[in-house]
């Protein structure tokens, strides 16, 4: 007869030294298991205690004075000449994701947020341009009455005509023109020449290369008048591709000036420039 697969499959009885020796092993396993439970219970209540005393421990850096915390972090962010974008490293954004103290300092820090830097470019989507305008909005006003260092550029091939509008970027700063120290804005033509705002602190800006269609050689009716108003305006960088023809500058309290111009353009700018100290020009041929 054929031998079913249930028998062929059934272990044999094991004998009585194997169970013997089976209840022995499980009494020396359970044991060291209840010792093993008895000892993580003693290192979880040490580990507890542990925490304890890093909950009331102060770190040394938490207990300056608010105002020198301030200070230092200040010293974090980059110089105007080298702004940084929100994403970026030495953002003071970085600051906010230590602890909630310093959270807190870093927000009530207007200085921590007086520079700032945006660029548009054509690899952005539309909701990326927005949350850059937030986050522009967030920044100008967490740097309350701070005298504001901005870069914007619109580098998109089609800043016109595209959908998300390079006119609410310029607005947003503009609101905030009387607190303007340093600027360099690259924006299309029309964006610049429909503005116009006191601009008391001014002290240097940087204009280009700017899209859209220019002025000749003479100054017009459509020059960009935004920076007329900037008594303290000292230094100018002009970017090629800028008509100096385009742009109505208090050019004779200019003492540094930067410039890719061509003749006409450098002949009508240095005859005006009286107070100039340091001079860089390009010149173009016609």
């Amino acid at each position: 007869m054929g031998t079913s697969n249930a028998d062929t499959m059934s272990a044999p009885s094991p004998t009585s030294p194997e169970v013997a020796a089976a209840r022995s092993r499980m009494a020396q396993l359970n044991v060291e298991i209840e010792q093993l439970r008895r000892s993580l219970k003693t290192r979880l209540a040490e580990r507890k205690q542990c925490r304890d005393v890093l909950a009331r421990y102060k770190y040394p850096i938490l207990t300056l004075p608010t105002e020198i915390t301030s200070e230092i972090f200040t010293h974090f962010v980059p110089p105007y000449t080298e702004l940084a974008a929100p994403t970026n490293p030495d953002s003071p954004v970085l600051l906010l994701s230590i602890c909630h103290q310093w959270r807190d300092i870093a927000r009530r820090t207007p200085a921590l947020w007086s520079s700032m830097q945006v660029v548009l470019d054509d690899d952005q989507l539309d909701i990326v341009h927005e949350q850059q305008l937030r986050l522009l909005e967030i920044w100008l006003k967490r740097s309350r009455n701070c005298p504001l260092s901005i870069r914007l550029a619109d580098t998109r091939l089609l800043p016109v005509s595209a959908s998300f509008a390079t006119t609410k970027f310029v607005e947003a700063i503009l609101r905030h023109a009387s607190r303007w120290q340093h600027v360099e804005i690259e924006v299309p033509y029309e964006n610049l020449r429909a503005l116009s705002a006191p601009m008391p602190l001014l002290r240097s800006i940087g204009v280009g290369p700017i899209e859209g269609i220019l002025p000749d050689t003479t100054p017009s009716a459509t020059a960009v008048r935004m920076f007329a108003s900037a008594p303290n305006l000292k230094t100018v960088l002009l970017a090629a591709r800028v008509n100096s023809f385009t742009i109505i500058l208090p050019w004779s309290q200019i003492t540094t000036l930067t410039a890719s111009v061509y003749v006409p353009e450098a002949i009508h700018v240095l005859h005006q420039t009286t107070a100039l100290e340091t001079c860089t020009l390009s010149i173009f041929d016609q």
